[in-house]
């Protein structure tokens, strides 16, 4: 039951407000979200989270030990929405294998620029200190299977080498990273140029699938001189 000065219009300049229990988690997640990208890391707290949120200073904890766990959290949503993003933009691609690695490429570079504090965020550890954050590992293995899905998918095709699908899936995560890192930084095409970005990464891209394709057959080897 809410006390009194809980609701709209109570005392302060910033009322607490009524909330449903049922979307406090989500709700101290967006306005931790915007905190984030404002401030950083370094300014973001609990206490300002709560104010801003305009619950109890008390309420973030029911979702969240201590400031890491709300890091970790964040940066687990910012995983299970990029992996939203690459599978929806592979599903619209069509059935050619250089069309899906485009698509999912494009859509983790637009992630990165539209969620520059949040994406840094995910990506700032070492896999090793994932092992403390069973859910941001989770939500990282499950971003790391749509890449997975689309070197299973060229191989099936013959548009991929054979072998681990794992090896090729690393080599392209490093180079579309490595791109949407220096993106985000303006260290290549201005981020602000939406064709500019495109074209970078249609290039990037379209020279990986050349290096993942098979090798051609040399033949056999004609043996010594009877």
């Amino acid at each position: 039951m809410l006390g009194r000065g809980c609701g709209h219009g109570g005392r302060g300049d910033n009322p607490r407000r009524p909330y449903h229990h049922g979307r406090l988690r989500e709700e101290l997640l967006a306005a931790s979200l915007d905190l984030l990208a404002e401030t950083g890391i370094d300014g973001l707290s609990l206490r300002e989270v709560a104010r801003r949120a305009r619950v109890s200073k008390t309420a973030p904890y029911r979702h969240f030990a201590d400031k890491q766990a709300l890091l970790d959290a964040l940066a687990a949503d910012g995983m299970r929405l990029l992996a939203e993003r690459m599978r929806a933009a592979v599903d619209r691609a069509g059935v050619r294998t250089l069309d899906r690695q485009l698509a999912l490429a494009g859509a983790y570079v637009r992630f990165a620029l539209d969620r520059p504090a949040q994406f840094q965020l995910m990506f700032g550890r070492s896999k090793a200190g994932y092992a403390n954050a069973p859910e941001l590992h989770e939500a990282a293995d499950a971003a790391f299977e749509v890449a997975l899905e689309v070197v299973r998918y060229g191989q099936s095709r013959g548009d991929i080498a054979g072998g681990d699908p794992a090896v090729p899936a690393s080599v392209a995560w490093a180079l579309v990273h490595g791109v949407a890192t220096l993106a985000v930084a303006d260290h290549l095409a201005p981020r602000d140029d939406p064709e500019a970005v495109d074209a970078l990464v249609r290039s990037a891209v379209t020279n990986l699938d050349a290096g993942l394709r098979p090798r051609p057959a040399t033949g056999d080897r004609a043996g010594p001189p009877g």
